[in-house]
């Protein structure tokens, strides 16, 4: 079975491309078949793209949570952001 040109716009869900491939799978087992499912590059950076915006929106959410308990503003952290923040400039050709 051939399946062309299915269009997963850049809202597609990581859970629904998983779910195809996983009973593609399945359905392959069962029969014994050599069908197979071939995610375009467009489906493959979708799902890539979904999970690095799920792993930003936890770390936030987590950041967040520092914040309101307290926790997060550190010396170290305040050092790090600080060389980033010089680095930077110095990039620019600033100063």
């Amino acid at each position: 079975m051939s399946i062309v040109g299915v269009n997963l716009g850049p809202s597609a869900r990581v859970s629904q491309v998983r779910r195809a491939v996983e009973q593609a799978r399945k359905v392959r087992q069962r029969t014994g078949t050599g069908d197979s499912v071939e995610l375009s590059e467009e489906a493959q950076q979708a799902v890539v793209g979904a999970s690095e915006a799920r792993a930003r929106v936890e770390r936030i959410a987590r950041i967040r949570q520092q914040i309101r308990e307290g926790t997060y503003d550190t010396e170290e952290k305040f050092r790090i952001a600080l060389n980033r923040m010089i680095d930077s400039i110095l990039a620019q050709g600033g100063v």
